[in-house]
């Protein structure tokens, strides 16, 4: 009789957590996260078993500053060009007058000149700050480039390209509220973007970011 009874208990513990597994399991199925679409790793190098996630994330890209195409170009050698069907045009000038435009085609690939910036930083040995105030400005300010220099001991942060100290003085007027200190320099600029209204586009980039196994 005693056995009998052990046996009964056994059973009948068996069948409650029999029930109990088969009740937690829709719920468990609930709980978990969808499946994440998955990618092999981008690059060769790492392992076969890493896998990737892909994230679509927006970038401000400032525009062209000038004509892409017409840089480090000769005008004479453009007139003469006849590979897009079109009538050369015929050209006579000396030899000096040829070499003259070449060695200034060519000393102007990469030309700066002078006119105006804002700077919004300056302090003495100050290189982690100084980077965190020209990525701060990039993110805020997304259609402005921002430079950052050294000269020592001092670490520098100047924004914008202006012919003119008037334009300066506009973006200043604009943020002096968020750099109290700024003020307006005359230095070596690059060319400034010829249309003021749309420095900057937004585009798309893919980042790949690992999938982390629990």
């Amino acid at each position: 009789m005693k056995k009998l009874t052990t046996h009964i208990v056994a059973g009948l513990m068996g069948v409650v957590l029999l029930s109990l597994l088969t009740l937690s399991m829709p719920r468990a199925a609930a709980q978990a996260p969808a499946p994440t679409a998955s990618f092999p790793a981008p690059t060769g190098n790492l392992a076969d078993s890493v896998r990737y996630e892909v994230h679509d994330s927006l970038v401000y890209v400032l525009v062209s500053r000038v004509d892409t195409s017409l840089v480090g170009s000769n005008i004479f050698n453009i007139l003469k060009d006849d590979s897009n069907g079109r009538a050369p045009v015929q050209i006579r000038q000396s030899k000096t007058v040829e070499d003259a435009m070449a060695a200034r085609v060519q000393a102007n690939k990469d030309r700066i000149f002078e006119g105006y910036r804002v700077r919004i930083f300056f302090k003495e040995s100050a290189r982690a700050e100084s980077e965190e105030i020209q990525r701060s400005f990039a993110v805020r300010h997304p259609g402005v480039p921002a430079y950052r220099s050294y000269a020592n001991p001092y670490f520098k942060v100047t924004v914008g390209d202006f012919r003119t100290k008037s334009e300066a003085m506009q973006l200043m007027s604009r943020i002096i509220s968020e750099y109290p200190t700024a003020f307006v320099v005359k230095e070596a600029i690059h060319y400034p973007v010829v249309n003021k209204e749309n420095t900057y586009y937004i585009d798309t980039v893919k980042v790949y970011k690992p999938i982390v196994k629990e």
